[in-house]
Formats: C-alpha cells, sequence, structure tokens
C-alpha cells in the first residue's frame, strides 16, 4: 500500500510541476497509472477435527481465497489417516499417508464443503484431525 501512496504522490508531483503555458496552448496531457498486486491466499476452515463415520469423514467447510491468475494449491494434512479420496465439490485427490494436495488452475473464492471417501484410519480409536494450507503457484 505504501509503495502505491509513493508512486501517484510522486506522480501528481509531476504533473503538478508541469509550467502552466503548456495548458494553455491547448496541449492535452495524461498520465499512466500502473500498480503491481502481490499475490494474496488465504484459506479457513470452520472445524479441525473431522467427523468421522466408519469409512466416511466430513472436513466441515473451507473457504479458499485466492488472488494468484496463474493458480494456487490447496494442501491437506490429516492426522491418524493413512489412505483414502479427499472430494471437495466435484474435485477429488488422493490421499497418501494422510496427505492429499488439490490444484486449482486461476484465482478464486470458494467456500465448499469437504469430505473423505474411503478413508483408512491409522487408529480406529483416535481423533482425525485436518490442518490446511494454501500457496499459490
Amino acid at each position: 500500500m505504501y509503495r502505491i501512496r509513493a508512486m501517484l504522490f510522486a506522480a501528481v508531483s509531476v504533473v503538478g510541476a508541469t509550467p502552466a503555458s503548456a495548458a494553455s496552448q491547448g496541449d492535452t496531457q495524461s498520465m499512466v497509472l500502473a500498480a503491481q498486486v502481490l499475490p494474496f491466499c488465504k484459506i479457513s476452515q470452520d472445524q479441525h477435527v473431522a467427523s468421522v463415520d466408519g469409512s466416511f469423514a466430513n472436513l466441515g467447510t473451507v473457504t479458499e481465497v485466492c488472488n494468484a491468475r496463474t493458480g494456487y494449491r490447496v494442501e491437506v494434512r490429516l492426522t491418524n489417516v493413512l489412505g483414502g479420496t479427499v472430494r471437495a465439490a466435484h474435485e477429488d485427490a488422493s490421499i497418501v499417508d494422510g496427505n492429499a494436495v488439490l490444484v486449482r488452475d486461476s484465482a478464486r473464492k470458494l467456500a465448499q464443503n469437504w469430505r473423505v471417501q474411503d478413508l483408512v484410519r491409522r487408529n480406529a480409536n483416535a481423533a482425525v484431525t485436518v490442518h490446511f494450507t494454501v500457496s499459490p503457484i
């Protein structure tokens, strides 16, 4: 934000320093203002412990926000899980030793329910906890 303010101040200073004679001659002036926005990605979830029923687990609602035009990766870490399939809407990712990755090909804002099918747990009596991370590509 500071960088954009500094560029805008510098551009206004240059325009303000233009001699008044140029304006009186009917010349037109233009200014091009450009800004670079850094990628911003955020992910949040409404629960950290999965609700498990046999080989099915509900991971709750997950909200993804990322402005990276080249896309982003969502990584899911599940404790006490050996395998299964993570499902987010109509996208699936295999779980290998508790980890799964979904790749998004463009900037998005999504809020959807995530679940696990064909869940294989290390310990049937232990809880399944969930941790999400997101990063731009």
